[in-house]
């Protein structure tokens, strides 16, 4: 799994997806990325769009890549899924940094939501109403 993408983008997800949970599934197929999380009571899947990406998955423990995307010196930002080294490698400009990943057989399975059920909800408004409740 590879995914570049705008580190300001990434980070407005990944806010979305984090919040207090433990770990997160970044997962890329088909050109397209999507991070998952849960509680084991509430699941919060965000999709976006990588510029230049491989297909694969991994689980990274969600606050700590938080404190990195937060803390990387450019905008666009790219992580790699290194199996050999069971890590994520997080690289922006001269930062690079590898977090070890989770198994991913532990991370629970989201349900699949038709279209029918979704709706769209700004993230800005989604992620001040979370921090207020």
């Amino acid at each position: 799994m590879k995914l570049t993408v705008s580190r300001e983008t990434f980070l407005a997800k990944l806010g979305i997806a984090v919040q207090t949970l433990a770990g997160v599934l970044v997962r890329v197929d088909n050109g397209r990325a999507e991070l998952e999380a849960t509680d084991m009571e509430l699941g919060v899947r965000v999709g976006l769009e990588p510029g230049d990406s491989t297909p694969g998955h991994a689980v990274i423990p969600g606050r700590l890549l938080l404190d990195v995307v937060r803390s990387l010196p450019t905008d666009e930002l790219t992580l790699e899924y290194r199996s050999a080294q069971q890590d994520v490698e997080v690289v922006s400009g001269p930062a690079r940094f590898h977090l070890r990943t989770l198994p991913p057989e532990d991370f629970p399975k989201l349900p699949q939501v038709s279209a029918e059920g979704a709706m769209n909800v700004p993230a800005a408004a989604f992620v001040d109403t979370i921090g207020r409740v």
